[in-house]
């Protein structure tokens, strides 16, 4: 299974297109982490990807389910 962590750029050259950096993008822990750590990064599956780097897409519900933990991994 092929997934992505989310993040966002903090800074971007748009004449370059490149980032300056990022920020990983954290939820709560799944059942798998929480005797680890009580977070852990939001991972995307690869047909979430387009959603959630589409600048456009500012639907807080969509947002909010994308980023719940992966009980899958």
């Amino acid at each position: 299974m092929k997934a992505a962590f989310a993040n966002g750029p903090d800074k971007v050259d748009s004449a370059a297109l490149e980032a300056k950096s990022f920020a990983i993008v954290t939820t709560a822990a799944n059942s798998a982490m929480t005797d680890i750590h009580d977070r852990m990064p939001v991972i995307l599956n690869h047909d979430q990807e387009d959603v959630w780097m589409d600048p456009s897409m500012n639907e807080k519900e969509i947002l909010l389910r994308l980023m719940a933990p992966r009980e899958d991994l």
